[in-house]
């Protein structure tokens, strides 16, 4: 999942906010930034300057310490310059955004804090399913399959095999299955032994054969 500059500050409080606006400020002045991010930074409301950025942030900063007396006007003005400046910065994070297409050096160097990177699909292959049984089925030519679920699997995939079971190319392939609880088997000789073995599959690919299991085609 392609990662993001955070671009929300409402949960944050004034200080953590403050600290925040200070730092994209900051980094964005920088050369590395600069070279990344050329200004002025064409947004919706006209284009904006790193100068303009850091008056921005120092006008709200002055405004948070003057609330610090607790005079409700100077908390009414901070609260707008704040609800002001967050605009922005989402303003200014969205054209960024959009400018680095994904690039994570490019995001890195905004001075915005960064989505986590989400969770990826499990790469680790499944053990083997247990509990694998097979047994002739309701129809002429036909085993029914049946074991355990395994954690994680997407699909699962049977073997066959006819003859000698360590000769490897005697096995055919057959599925996938979607649930291990019942997986039939069809198109088999009747009265013919089978011997069959089960295997999940998830997004690092097959897992570990189970036990085989042995049965006569109905």
């Amino acid at each position: 999942m392609q990662r993001r500059l955070i671009i929300s500050f409402d949960e944050l409080s004034e200080t953590a906010f403050a600290s925040r606006a200070s730092m994209i400020a900051t980094t964005m002045g920088t050369e590395q930034a600069l070279s990344f991010f050329p200004a002025p930074w064409l947004l919706a409301d006209g284009p904006y300057m790193p100068a303009q950025l850091a008056e921005d942030v120092a006008t709200y900063a002055k405004a948070k310490s003057h609330a610090a007396n607790g005079s409700k006007q100077a908390i009414a003005g901070r609260k707008m310059l704040r609800v002001a400046l967050s605009n922005k910065l989402r303003a200014l994070g969205n054209y960024l955004m959009q400018k680095a297409g994904g690039d994570l050096l490019m995001l890195e160097a905004t001075g915005f804090a960064l989505s986590r990177e989400r969770g990826v699909p499990n790469k680790v292959p499944l053990p083997a399913p247990q509990e694998f049984t097979a047994r002739y089925g309701e129809l002429p030519g036909m085993l029914v399959a049946r074991s355990r679920g395994v954690k994680g699997a997407k699909v699962y995939e049977l073997a066959i095999c006819e003859g000698d079971t360590l000769v490897e190319s005697n096995w055919r392939i057959y599925g996938p299955a979607t649930t291990p609880l019942r997986m039939p088997i069809t198109g088999l000789t009747p009265g013919v032994l089978y011997h069959v073995r089960v295997r999940a599959i998830n997004h690092a690919g097959p897992g570990a054969w189970s036990d085989m299991a042995s049965a006569r085609a109905a």
